[in-house]
This record gives structure tokens, C-alpha cells and sequence, in this order.
């Protein structure tokens, strides 16, 4: 099967979806927050939006269990640094791989891997997140 075809069977994916709108729900519950950052004095209307999606995010990840990792990488000049047991292991990392988002704030958020109990922290909001699904997994349609 050609790789084009692949692509056209795993997009009609029900799962594909809904990692597409988990990953566009994320975003936008990073563009809230980074709006908080950025306002002197957010409304409380702004805050509770803000609030609200970053739960949503999280609560998704954590207690839904996403069935696809995050494919996070960090652009050339934002600050990060991965993690494990409160040591930093890596302070200029360019990727990362997570299984949820654990907290979304005004000035940072933070990923965590489950399987290696890996952290990526990311101070700000500039990234970009696409979801992977293991190389196993069987999409069906």
C-alpha cells in the first residue's frame, strides 16, 4: 500500500479525529493562557475561560487516557527543560513525546510522560503539538 493511501485510511480514522480535536482544544487552551501573560490586568471572564480549557485539556489526559502520545517540539530559543526525579536531564531539549499535559499556566506548561516518568517543561506557550499513534496500531475503517 502506498504511503498516500495509508495516510487517507488512518485520516478516516474516528481516532485521528479525535486527536486532532484534542491537540486543537490544547492549542487553544495554550492561546487563553498566553493571552493572561500578555494582559496587565485579564478580565475575570478571560481567567475562568482560561481556567476552564486548561482543565478541559488536562482532565482529558489524565483521567480519559489519550489512546495517542504528543509529539511536542520547541522551537530554536524558547526555554525548556525534561526532567525525571527533579533532575534536569535535559536543559535545551527540541522535542518530546508525552502521554498528557499535567498543568497549563500563564507563564508555562508542563507534559509528562508516563511510560519513562519523564517532565517537559516549557516556559511560555510557544510549541507545536501533533499526535502519534504507536506504529502498531491498527487503523481500522
Amino acid at each position: 500500500m502506498a504511503n498516500h493511501e495509508k495516510l487517507d485510511k488512518f485520516e478516516k480514522d474516528p481516532r485521528y479525529e479525535e486527536a486532532l480535536r484534542y491537540c486543537q482544544e490544547l492549542k487553544d487552551a495554550l492561546e487563553l493562557a498566553k493571552k493572561l501573560n500578555g494582559s496587565d490586568e485579564p478580565s475575570d471572564n478571560q481567567i475562568r475561560q482560561a481556567q476552564a480549557a486548561a482543565e478541559s485539556v488536562i482532565h482529558q489526559g489524565v483521567f480519559g487516557g489519550l489512546p495517542f502520545r504528543l509529539n511536542i517540539s520547541i522551537p530554536e530559543g524558547v526555554k525548556a527543560e525534561i526532567s525525571k526525579s527533579w533532575e534536569i536531564i535535559d536543559a535545551e531539549p527540541h522535542h518530546f513525546e508525552a502521554t498528557e499535559v499535567r498543568y497549563i499556566g500563564k507563564d508555562q506548561v508542563d507534559f509528562h510522560d508516563g511510560e519513562s516518568d519523564h517532565w517537559l517543561v516549557v516556559y511560555g506557550h510557544t510549541l507545536e503539538i501533533i499526535p502519534l499513534f504507536p506504529p502498531s496500531a491498527e487503523i481500522n475503517v
